[in-house]
């Protein structure tokens, strides 16, 4: 990864460290999520899950713990498909947020945080014109497996068919640190 420019795409089941592993790699990237549109729509429509809104629920807890409730995640894996089906591309939210990134950094190299499609993978990796195709980084943490069976959690079934590097946060942040350091000197 040393001296390329371009983008890195974080894939991986939730609960692993992708948004941590996306803030090691600040400043030598611009990271953004792919979830960040589709939550601020959630945040807008504000749907009740056991008996609270989603916005006070948030604005307590956060999203990190909220978005682990299985009720949330199927809520947002859902308004996620249908924006990619009212769209017609698969690659939707992803292009979404590497527009907001060209908004907020032209020019700066783009660490997507929530990569979660084959067509996503395939959108990272090939590469806009004129820099170097991207790459993909498969963070794994023992023990955690997909949530459910929805589509963005079987990335197991397809991911050997592409280049990545694994990122295995099997220790302390620091070590995951370290792990991601090295990964990008490499």
């Amino acid at each position: 990864m040393k001296g390329r420019t371009g983008r890195l795409g974080l894939l991986g089941y939730g609960r692993v460290g992708k948004d941590s592993v996306g803030r090691f790699v600040v400043p030598r990237f611009h990271t953004v999520a792919i979830a960040d549109k589709p939550r601020a729509i959630a945040l807008d429509l504000n749907p009740v899950f056991y008996g609270r809104p989603l916005s006070e629920w948030v604005a307590g807890a956060g999203w990190d713990a909220v978005k682990s409730d299985d009720q949330v995640r199927r809520y947002l894996q859902a308004l996620t498909t249908t924006g990619r089906k009212h769209f017609g591309r698969k690659t939707f939210w992803l292009e979404e947020a590497l527009e907001e990134a060209n908004r907020v950094a032209a020019g700066a190299d783009v660490c997507v945080t929530d990569v979660r499609l084959e067509e996503e993978v395939q959108m990272i990796l090939r590469g806009p014109a004129r820099m170097w195709p991207g790459e993909i980084w498969v963070v794994t943490r023992p023990g955690v497996g997909p949530a459910n069976e929805h589509e963005t959690e079987s990335y197991h079934n397809w991911i050997h068919k592409y280049p990545h590097t694994v990122i295995s946060n099997d220790g302390t942040l620091e070590d995951l640190e370290r792990t991601v350091e090295r990964a990008l000197a490499a």
